[in-house]
């Protein structure tokens, strides 16, 4: 019965992690991309509309 507890508790905590590693990773990547755009003249129009 702990074991199982421990279980859900060690994958929610997994989940979690793995969640907000992919937010992180969404969020770096359109703001490098749009890094990328102002160096190429562009408007930065990807931070512009957030």
């Amino acid at each position: 019965m702990i074991s199982k507890i421990k279980e859900k508790r060690f994958i929610k905590q997994t989940l979690t992690e793995n969640g907000i590693t992919l937010i992180a990773l969404v969020v770096t990547t359109i703001l490098s991309y749009d890094e990328k755009l102002k160096c190429s003249n562009n408007k930065g129009f990807l931070l512009a509309t957030i």
